[in-house]
């Protein structure tokens, strides 16, 4: 029997040995397989595409913090063994268990992964991004799984992982059901008419700012709330020094800068202060302050009030993510 997973992937033909593909809405890097009443998870990755089955046990180590906020969607935080940088998770549960004891640390120290704890405190499954190689070797029992969802130029389609994650941790269904509910919110909230402003969104380090390009969530995010960007190469990330940033500022109206509390006085210093791009080139600045609203956790998981919040940028009214 082929399963169904919703309206949008259709069902087909009853039949014990039939093979069907499932593409997702809007993800581009996974789909799913279906024979003889088994479904497989495919992950594409370059020219490489990596079958999954689902395993028995569903217990899973994450390398990154941003995968947390796909697990407090599932409600299924208890899946998680072990986690890095544990005291930056905004998860209430996870910080329960963290404080009990129940979490396992996995780069103590803030260092490299600790290699022994994968193989002591072993899980089903380990969660990795491949521009992070996870270049040595796991236990039998466990499976690395390329957690492509930063790679998505959607946002809807990063959020679409949301039922690679519920096919490992079996709750498929559910999953499906969550992703339609948050897109049909998504959907409801993409700016019919264009408001003629251009918008440039980006972070720094201290010597180079990273704006978005176009192959990334952010342009997409930006264009369905009915803005334009600068022109930008068809990446997902663009450099740009201090010179090249100053030669924008006259196309832009509204900059917005993902950075921390502690990093914020230190940008404006940089860029003089928020006053000054006003009056001279006639920019707002605006900051999404990462520590203070789990941006990278949370955005993730809730495309529609990032999408809210870039519509009504020259509203007053409090935003989920930006600040004035």
């Amino acid at each position: 029997m082929i399963f169904c997973f919703g309206t949008l992937w259709g069902c087909q033909p009853k039949s014990s040995t039939s093979y069907a593909i499932i593409k997702p809405q809007y993800a581009k890097l996974f789909f799913f397989s279906t024979q003889s009443g088994d479904t497989t998870l495919h992950i594409i990755q370059g020219q490489d595409t990596l079958a999954v089955d689902k395993k028995s046990g569903h217990q899973f180590h994450l390398l990154s913090t941003t995968q947390v906020g796909f697990f407090e969607l599932l409600e299924n935080t208890s899946d998680i063994k072990g986690v890095v940088y544990p005291e930056e998770i905004s998860s209430n549960s996870l910080k329960l268990r963290w404080q009990q004891g129940q979490l396992i640390h996995l780069n103590p120290g803030h260092g490299e992964i600790d290699q022994e704890l994968l193989w002591s405190q072993s899980a089903d499954y380990v969660l990795y991004r491949p521009f992070d190689p996870l270049d040595f070797t796991l236990p039998a029992s466990t499976e690395k799984i390329p957690f492509l969802d930063y790679a998505e130029e959607h946002p809807l389609g990063r959020l679409e992982w949301i039922k690679a994650l519920g096919f490992l941790a079996k709750r498929m269904i559910f999953a499906e059901r969550l992703f339609q509910k948050k897109s049909a919110l998504y959907q409801s909230q993409i700016c019919k008419t264009k408001q003629h402003k251009k918008v440039v969104m980006g972070s720094w380090d201290g010597n180079t700012f990273y704006i978005n390009g176009t192959k990334s969530t952010i342009h997409q995010s930006l264009i369905d709330a009915g803005h334009s960007t600068c022109e930008m190469g068809a990446e997902g990330t663009v450099e740009w020094d201090r010179e090249m940033l100053w030669s924008k500022l006259s196309e832009i109206d509204h900059l917005i800068w993902i950075t921390t509390t502690k990093q914020k006085p230190l940008l404006e210093k940089e860029m003089l202060q928020p006053e000054s791009w006003q009056k001279k080139w006639s920019v707002t600045p605006h900051f999404i302050l990462i520590d203070t609203c789990a941006y990278f956790q949370r955005a993730i998981i809730e495309p529609e009030k990032l999408l809210q919040d870039l519509t009504h940028l020259d509203d007053a009214q409090i935003k989920t993510f930006v600040t004035n």
